[in-house]
């Protein structure tokens, strides 16, 4: 009984945001067709979309749409022409990005061929997203996953140690420069690697506005301290929107 009421919570919330339509189809889907890969075509998107029941894909569709974890105040929101999102999953957070900043070009980088695949799919009609496969890391090392059988959302990433598949990595910097060596907004959702991408050289914060990051302590413990120590040298304006720590910057501090 309290999962159904989660979910009308949620359902109410997402027909709220987004409308009745919204809100009725995925109702629809969810309870009444029994299909493992529900296809969706909603007004709030310029193409269907896909996700699967068995993987982590529904609950973050409700995160995003309906908790709205990505929503914080942002003073200039139609400046915001650059994004990175690393951790791109399946694109729900690029997607509701799209919405929110329609200025913006938007680089999806994404470890996981699976997620890749509906990646493509679910943001096919929108020029303004780009799509990498590879993982950010503080190197250029190959790069594997290190928990193959955990959900889609949930993959590690580490070192690769055989030559069987090998993720391409990038370094923050790297995709900095790819949207032209500057950027209004990072996402990461790493999955702990921010211990090893904050703990190595952090000057690419020089050249970003914002950052949205969710961090791993509970599977990492201490996996946060090199990131508070890396942004101490800047002054930030801080929220939390859901499991995410948004910084938006200020000014360096002297």
């Amino acid at each position: 009984m309290r999962a159904i009421g989660i979910f009308l919570a949620r359902l109410i919330a997402i027909s709220r945001h987004w409308g009745y339509p919204t809100g009725l189809k995925v109702a629809w889907s969810i309870f009444i067709k029994n299909s493992e890969k529900l296809e969706w075509k909603l007004p709030i998107f310029k193409n269907s979309i896909s996700l699967r029941k068995a993987q982590s894909d529904l609950p973050i569709f409700e995160q995003i749409f309906a908790d709205l974890e990505y929503k914080f105040p942002h003073p200039s929101a139609e400046k915001v022409t650059t994004i990175i999102d690393a951790g791109a999953n399946i694109g729900f957070a690029a997607l509701y990005m799209s919405t929110v900043y329609p200025n913006a070009k938007i680089l999806c980088l994404e470890p996981d061929l699976n997620n890749i695949e509906l990646l493509r799919y679910n943001t096919r009609n929108y020029t303004n997203i780009e799509i990498l496969h590879g993982a950010l890391w503080h190197n250029n090392s190959p790069i594997e996953i290190s928990n193959p059988n955990e959900l889609s959302a949930g993959f590690v990433i580490t070192e690769s140690k055989s030559n069987t598949t090998v993720i391409p990595a990038y370094t923050p910097k790297q995709l900095i420069e790819k949207m032209g060596g500057h950027v209004n907004l990072f996402k990461m959702d790493v999955e702990g690697a921010e211990l090893e991408i904050f703990s190595n050289t952090t000057n690419w914060l020089n050249d970003i506005d914002g950052l949205i990051i969710e961090l791993h302590d509970w599977m990492r413990p201490g996996c946060s301290y090199p990131f508070y120590k890396a942004i101490a040298d800047f002054k930030w304006i801080t929220h939390i929107a859901g499991e995410n720590l948004v910084l938006l910057k200020q000014k360096q501090v002297p």
